[in-house]
């Protein structure tokens, strides 16, 4: 699913995933994958509402 009311920053060292107003379809699992010539790494994160 693609949001159209988030920000995403990608420079050379550093992406950010920016949520400035949390609603309710934003809740459930972000992945992240992170692949280069060296290897790869992949990480999960829940956004739950409180």
């Amino acid at each position: 699913m693609l949001f159209n009311d988030v920000q995403v920053e990608d420079t050379a060292d550093i992406c950010r995933l920016t949520i400035p107003y949390v609603m309710p379809h934003h809740f459930g699992t972000f992945t992240v994958l992170c692949e280069n010539e060296v290897g790869r790494a992949v990480a999960s994160a829940e956004l739950l509402p409180l």
